[in-house]
């Protein structure tokens, strides 16, 4: 397909249907998969777009509409599905939603692979894969992370306990907290701080009843059962640098703070 010219309306309702069939595919409704005549169809209607000289020269527009038609698909299908789903199923469709968000804008950025390229690299603009990225962490992620958190904390609490988790999906949502940005500033102050602190709260109250109810030398067992299990659990499905703040956390509740503890209480009794 060659195309020599064409205007806004008649290439925005080309790239609106490539948007429609691709929104579709990801929301499981009844649609044929892309052929590679679609590809080529919507990639030239692109690239024609970016190259004709002004005032037909649509590249910032086409940029803008890439940005808009992806914020109109979160706030249409994406926060509507996550608002109404908790627990387990919260952070299944979080997963979910962040690996079709990756798919839409991976595909989408294929099609507008020459405004990539040249107007995106010319104006010095975030490109469209980072430009999507920023839009899932601004929409959804900011709206859901407390809540999601919230599901994670409850589950690591739970398998704590001694209740079989579903391990892998604890792993594949706190990877999404490390895919949102490149620093772990997400992870660490949306994911790993709470938790740190549920930690403290968890063994605290533990250490208190253990030594209530056990003796020295079972209370010592205990904690050394806890230390190893919360560095098997680390291991699993937290980043490598929750490793040693988490045992920290553990062995100043189960070893540190009874220490003090019971340290104060002796001096109480010699005087």
């Amino acid at each position: 397909m060659e195309i020599d010219h064409i205007d806004w309306e008649e290439g925005w309702a080309i790239m609106e249907e490539a948007i429609m069939k691709l929104t579709n595919l990801l929301e499981g409704f009844p649609e044929t998969q892309f052929t590679s005549a679609d590809y080529m169809r919507f990639y030239q209607t692109a690239y024609q777009m970016c190259i004709q000289k002004p005032p037909h020269d649509y590249s910032a527009l086409l940029y803008e509409r890439f940005r808009t038609s992806i914020e109109d698909y979160v706030a249409d299908k994406v926060l509507p599905s996550l608002r109404e789903k908790q627990g387990e199923d919260l952070l299944r469709d979080f997963a979910r939603r962040w690996t079709n968000h990756r798919e839409l804008v991976r595909r989408l950025s294929r099609f507008l692979a020459y405004l990539d390229r040249y107007f995106v690299e010319k104006r010095k603009l975030p490109k469209l894969v980072d430009a999507g990225t920023v839009i899932f962490e601004e929409l959804v992620y900011n709206e859901m992370k407390s809540s999601v958190t919230n599901v994670l904390i409850s589950m690591i609490a739970r398998e704590r306990g001694g209740e079989k988790i579903d391990r892998t999906l604890v792993k594949t949502v706190v990877n999404i907290y490390l895919s949102i940005d490149d620093n772990l500033k997400h992870y660490e102050h949306d994911f790993e701080a709470p938790m740190l602190e549920n930690t403290s709260s968890y063994y605290s109250l533990k250490a208190a009843n253990w030594m209530r109810n056990y003796t020295r030398e079972e209370y010592r067992a205990k904690a050394k059962a806890c230390l190893n299990e919360e560095k098997e659990r680390a291991a699993c499905y937290m980043h490598s640098t929750s490793a040693s703040k988490l045992e920290e956390r553990v062995h100043h509740e189960l070893y540190k703070a009874p220490e003090t503890i019971l340290e104060k209480k002796k001096c109480e009794n010699d005087t």
